[in-house]
């Protein structure tokens, strides 16, 4: 027997937003197929029909709708919450942001200003 899955309901205010993602010409291409993902989820396409669509793989359209899911619990579904990844874990930066403003002043200077 089939597993049915969660339908993924979103406002029409959530909808307006994702199709202006799609439509933007300088949004991120992740954010596009994430928008795109979560327009396809809310008009009950398959998982796996998407990811051929989006050519993208199942489990990312899988991941995406979970993450969907868990953000529309929320009052107010947090659209940039949806688009971008969490921070991720790893090293702290070496190089202060006082260090990389003054590399980058330095770099902005003509040569002759440092002799």
């Amino acid at each position: 027997m089939a597993r049915i899955s969660k339908p993924v309901n979103i406002t029409p205010e959530t909808r307006a937003a994702m199709i202006s993602v799609t439509r933007s010409r300088k949004a991120p291409l992740n954010h596009v197929n994430r928008a795109k993902v979560l327009l396809k989820l809310s008009e009950n396409v398959h998982p796996k029909t998407i990811a051929l669509s989006l050519e993208i793989s199942e489990s990312t359209v899988r991941t995406l709708k979970a993450k969907a899911i868990s953000l529309l619990a929320l009052d107010n579904f947090p659209v940039d919450q949806y688009l971008n990844d969490r921070p991720r874990s790893g090293r702290p930066p070496t190089i202060l942001l006082e260090q990389q403003q003054h590399i980058l002043k330095i770099a902005c200077q003509k040569p002759s200003d440092h002799n």
